[in-house]
């Protein structure tokens, strides 16, 4: 099912205003880690998705359940656990909870990465990097903070260099059983018998390995009772379960397949069958986003423009033509919504009915000719025509031959694309697509067979600043799914067409809802996503990401951030808002920025604006503006570790290889 994220508007604030520089001093606290943080740099950039999936580990880990304790790794191979403490004098460089067997530091040639993950209270999994992954768990009796192996297992994964994304601790109180759920990330060569990911010319795919074990509660003995893989052609921004384990949620750039799994082998043949055929329909005249026959263009008005919503699709019929006599049935146009439930989200589909190969025997073929089966960018009209140029239309090859369809826009918005969906606009229209602005230029264009490719926006550019373009050149859209565990279906997508990816938010644990939110671009606000479990969603909306917090400007203001490696903010508890945001730079600059608190607190101001209806009247309006903090490292050592934390009290945990820092927002 597709559906549409729709902020809820009672989250965001049209009265905020700006931030203000505070000229509060934060406090920096350091201490020094003997053995040094471990953190092993990417030293060869074979594909984006190993730089997406290496470049930046965090090597600052926050317990979810308790939110003052956050874990790194040193280079000695032990687990330390670092507290923040009640009184910020106090702060050190933690303590050892645990030590790597057989621990050994890679040479210079190779990469390891160690990832921590926290499945249930009181419990800590750490996946080493060379296929073995503990299930650590602390002695409460004891009181401290010492980790027990409880057990080690060897996950059947396809890369042993894999990370560990996700994993949570269920238990049956019916059948005594224990149940633990790992999500592993590796990516690995595209092999040429597989057939997988033929979307993209990389020669690396990122698989997906969801992995369940089951144990009885007696002895810990675990046993793989499933094995599910997915595979795409780009590393996930996001992938976390849901709190019962019934689903995954995963955004990318390229959409994830379910390839693998082991209670139902017929996973593995759909996926195959279905690319088969589309292998099938690349190699015929059904496709015309494949055939090298046809040539699509595009066209829209500006709103400068009689008609400012008008759109025309035209496409170049090289080497066939029309009957000399034709009805207007030669041409089916259809604008289909997806479902009934979202009427955002339409289909283009147009077929040609009948039609003369020019260059053969010059005998009517009655076989149709799909020129295009597309979502579109955004909602159009459901009335359409088409024209075909009559002109150029006769017996001879070197006149092109266009038919023309020509839908209005339920809106005049300017359309970046003519498709919802990146990858298939890309292989529809090719270098081909030309944005014409104007009914002017498109006469000229038609007629005299030229592009101008300059597309003409309707606002001046030169009135722009560089943040307020949400994305950049070479970033793509984002997919967004969620794949039950059952049927490794998926229920639910969305397109995050032109929101630009910030950054994702551990959740409080306990919860039926997912691990892991996420905060994308929306306007300039930042709007954090919470998924919800299936079972819990009321009412008739389909949607299972709800809006549950907004960042006011922070779209805006990352954007401006050319430097920053790190984001992060507080863990999210259910029905309590991000009380900040904080950017880490590559070395020394530390941004925080403390969200506007309500209209009675102190960061409210009174200012005199003159409102639109009246010309000389002035009105009193509230406007909220928040606190920006910008702190500077005593080092120039690059940031490697990065948590925001808000218990016992507000505070940012930064870590060098040397070097751990502590800054108290309180003071």
């Amino acid at each position: 099912m597709n559906v549409s994220l729709r902020p809820d508007h009672s989250l965001l604030d049209p009265n905020f205003e700006s931030y203000k520089l505070s000229l509060l001093k934060i406090p920096i606290y350091e201490a020094s880690s003997q053995n040094g943080v471990y953190c092993k740099p990417l030293n060869e950039v074979t594909s984006k998705q190993h730089l997406k999936a290496y470049n930046n580990i965090n090597c600052l880990c926050v317990n979810p359940f308790d939110t003052s304790c956050v874990y790194y790794m040193s280079t000695d191979g032990s687990l330390v656990s670092m507290k923040v403490p009640q009184y910020p004098q106090n702060f050190n460089q933690g303590t050892i909870v645990f030590t790597l067997p057989d621990w050994c530091e890679p040479s210079d040639e190779k990469f390891r990465s160690v990832s921590i993950q926290f499945p249930a209270l009181y419990y800590v999994s750490l996946y080493d990097g060379l296929g073995n992954l503990y299930l650590l768990k602390s002695d409460v009796q004891q009181r401290n903070d010492l980790l027990n192996v409880v057990s080690r297992i060897q996950p059947p994964i396809h890369e042993k260099d894999s990370q560990l994304l996700d994993c949570l601790l269920n238990s049956d109180d019916t059948s005594h059983q224990l149940f633990l759920d790992c999500l592993f990330v590796g990516i690995s060569e595209k092999s040429e018998e597989d057939p997988i990911c033929s979307d993209s010319t990389s020669t690396y795919v990122t698989y997906l390995e969801w992995i369940s074990y089951s144990s009885p509660e007696s002895n810990m003995s675990w046993s793989v009772v499933r094995h599910q893989k997915f595979v795409a052609s780009s590393f996930p921004e996001f992938a976390a379960f849901e709190g019962d384990c019934s689903a995954l949620h995963i955004c990318s750039e390229r959409k994830f397949h379910a390839i693998y799994d082991s209670w139902n082998p017929s996973v593995h043949e759909n996926y195959l069958n279905k690319y088969s055929e589309s292998k099938q329909m690349d190699t015929e005249d059904t496709c015309i986003g494949q055939d090298p026959e046809f040539l699509v263009t595009w066209t829209q008005t500006d709103a400068e423009d009689i008609n400012p919503s008008l759109l025309n699709v035209t496409f170049t019929l090289n080497g066939i033509t029309l009957p000399s006599s034709y009805d207007s049935n030669i041409v089916s146009v259809e604008i289909i919504p997806i479902c009934e439930e979202s009427s955002k989200h339409q289909i283009l589909r147009a077929n040609l009915h009948s039609y003369i190969p020019v260059t053969k025997t010059k005998k009517i073929s009655d076989r149709p000719i799909t020129l295009i089966d597309q979502m579109l960018y955004e909602p159009v009209e459901p009335n359409s025509s088409w024209t075909y140029d009559r002109k150029n239309n006769r017996y001879v090859t070197k006149y092109p031959r266009f038919i023309e369809i020509r839908i209005t826009k339920q809106n005049s918005h300017y359309w970046p694309r003519l498709l919802l969906d990146p990858h298939e606009n890309k292989i529809l229209t090719g270098m081909h697509c030309s944005h014409h602005t104007g009914l002017d230029d498109q006469m000229r264009v038609q007629s005299d067979g030229k592009a101008d490719l300059t597309p003409k926006p309707p606002f001046n550019v030169g009135q722009l600043e560089e943040v307020d373009f949400p994305m950049n050149e070479d970033e793509t859209d984002l997919l967004l799914q969620r794949f039950d565990h059952e049927t490794l279906k998926c229920t639910h997508q969305a397109y995050l067409s032109g929101h630009q990816w910030l950054f994702k938010i551990r959740c409080a644990t306990g919860k039926p809802n997912a691990t892991h939110a996420f905060c994308i671009r929306h306007d300039v606000d930042g709007i954090v996503w919470l998924p919800l479990c299936q079972n819990t969603l009321t009412g008739r909306d389909p949607c299972v990401w709800r809006h549950v917090s907004t960042l006011q400007a922070f779209g805006y203001v990352l954007a401006s951030k050319r430097e920053s490696r790190f984001v992060s903010s507080p863990v999210l508890s259910d029905g309590s808002p991000l009380k900040f945001v904080a950017v880490a730079d590559l070395t020394r600059r530390i941004y925080i920025y403390c969200q506007p608190l309500s209209n009675d607190s102190k960061d409210t101001e009174l200012r005199k604006r003159t409102t639109a209806n009246s010309s000389s009247a002035k009105k009193q309006q509230i406007v909220h503006v928040a606190s920006q903090h910008v702190v500077t490292l005593p080092t120039n050592d690059p940031i490697i570790g990065f948590v925001a934390t808000d218990k016992p009290y507000p505070s940012v945990l930064v870590c060098t290889q040397s070097t751990l820092y502590l800054l108290s927002l309180d003071g």
